[in-house]
């Protein structure tokens, strides 16, 4: 495997971990809130312990990240904290990501 890729995916394995070791729960609470099966399945593989290829990983943090834009204009998501929330948690994945690149 290159080196560059090799650094790629472990800087974003890390970055990521970071992110769900604080902030998983309350993630997956948004998600459920909503009842996103598949970002939840989704959020689901990020936070298995279990090594993933990068593509996989991205894959999955792009499918939870849009969720959470479709969450942000629903109808539902009338409290101000919670869209905070939302939007804040989507900020936090497009960093993750950048990271990645």
């Amino acid at each position: 495997m290159n080196h560059a890729i090799r650094n790629a995916q472990l800087k974003m394995n890390a970055a990521l971990k970071d992110y769900l070791s604080e902030n998983g729960e309350i993630l997956s609470e948004i998600l459920l809130a909503y009842a996103d099966i598949k970002a939840m399945a989704a959020l689901s593989r990020l936070r298995d312990s279990a090594p993933q290829p990068h593509r996989c990983q991205e894959a999955q943090v792009v499918l939870v990240r849009d969720s959470l834009a479709q969450v942000h204009g629903a109808e539902g998501s009338t409290r101000p904290d919670f869209d905070a929330a939302v939007r804040w948690h989507g900020a936090r994945l497009d960093e993750v990501l950048e990271r990645s690149e």
